[in-house]
């Protein structure tokens, strides 16, 4: 949104608090959407099916109103124009506006199939349409006022810049140009879920079964998840942290190529520690891993010192996380629980026993004894 003063009556030296002002601008609930439907774009029935879809008014929004702080410049006007400038369409397409001209960033709205190619002339139905109310301000001293600005059918692929003129009489009259959206760069996301192991226990072997699945032939359904601490001894008699009490398991992440993967916990790092290895080779591996259809990895949780004499039992869960490319937002793998290979720790089921009601984002585990204390 672009907005600027009459130049006909008002000079370029005028202060601040002379000049006119765009006090907010308030996108109203009629055109927004809670959700929307991207429809094949080649139909020419699309507005007929947004329009049966968009019936109901559970699809819509609450008001958005961006205020002053929210406005470049504070909403205060940079720019003038006269009249016959502002007239001339070309004008304003072709001009070179100072960055400040633009007084509202451009944001997204979804798919509209009602609108009006009038901006002040409301569109039926009415409640459906996008509606812009704009509050201004000839100077820093006058009176507020109002303007509805009636917007088009809003449509995918298409760039709507709206001008306004504020006039020194102080009404205000408006030009909504849609242009055709540029086209950018080409990104190519991949959607699919990863493709991925559930963690099972280091010792299990992964078989292909007579109808063709593969399963663990070592279940954990019901098993607790447990650690313990244990160590070896320096030639100086310290006690050095071993991994032979570790919480292990084995993990492969497959597909989709590029996607990468980090397992983390939530106890503590005084009293946890997360290491990773190649299976095969048993190398050590830090950071994030990348999938691949070829190479298992081995997750060890050690406890880096032993229980409390009064025998409390400390806990860590075991997450693994990864970042979908389309969403640049860290998120965490379901690892607990299958129906078809009965993949489940006993402290993540609930207390119904119905794994549908389990939090499968996560491995609690337990650190006990060693055996044989």
């Amino acid at each position: 949104m672009y907005a600027v003063g009459d130049a006909d009556a008002l000079t370029e030296t005028a202060g601040p608090e002379d000049r006119p002002r765009i006090i907010s601008v308030t996108l109203n609930a009629a055109g927004r959407r809670n959700y929307s439907y991207l429809l094949p774009a080649d139909n020419d029935d699309n507005d007929a099916k947004l329009k049966e879809r968009d019936a109901t008014n559970e699809s819509l929004g609450a008001d958005r109103e961006f205020t002053t702080d929210m406005l470049t410049n504070g909403g205060v006007l940079a720019e003038t124009l006269t009249k016959a400038q502002f007239d001339n369409t070309a004008t304003l397409l072709d001009k070179d506006w100072a960055p400040n001209a633009e007084i509202l960033a451009p944001f997204y709205l979804a798919e509209v199939p009602y609108g009006t190619d009038v901006w002040n002339t409301p569109a039926d139905p009415a409640g459906r349409p996008v509606v812009l109310t704009l509050k201004y301000a000839l100077n820093a001293n006058d009176v507020e006022k109002y303007v509805d600005v009636n917007m088009p059918a809003i449509q995918r692929n298409h760039f709507y810049k709206v001008f306004c003129f504020i006039k020194s009489e102080g009404t205000i009259t408006l030009k909504i140009q849609v242009l055709d959206w540029e086209t950018g760069d080409e990104w190519v996301l991949e959607f699919d879920y990863p493709t991925y192991s559930n963690p099972v226990p280091a010792s299990s072997s992964f078989k292909q079964q007579t109808d063709g699945t593969w399963k663990y032939d070592s279940p954990v359904y019901g098993t607790p998840a447990t650690m313990s601490y244990t160590y070896t001894l320096d030639q100086d008699g310290n006690q050095v942290v071993s991994e032979a009490g570790a919480f292990s398991v084995d993990f492969q992440m497959s597909a989709p190529e590029g996607q990468t993967w980090m397992p983390t916990f939530d106890g503590s790092s005084s009293d946890f520690e997360i290491r990773i290895y190649e299976r095969d080779s048993k190398a050590r591996v830090r950071g994030q891993i990348a999938a691949s259809a070829v190479t298992w990895y081995t997750i060890k949780v050690i406890p880096l010192k032993p229980l409390d004499a009064d025998g409390t039992l400390r806990k860590a869960s075991l997450m693994i996380t990864y970042t979908p490319s389309w969403l640049n937002e860290l998120d965490f793998l379901m690892i607990n629980g299958t129906s078809d290979n009965n993949l489940a720790w006993t402290e993540h089921m609930p207390a119904t026993g119905d794994i549908h009601e389990a939090d499968i984002d996560k491995i609690v585990i337990t650190q006990v004894e060693p055996a044989g204390n």
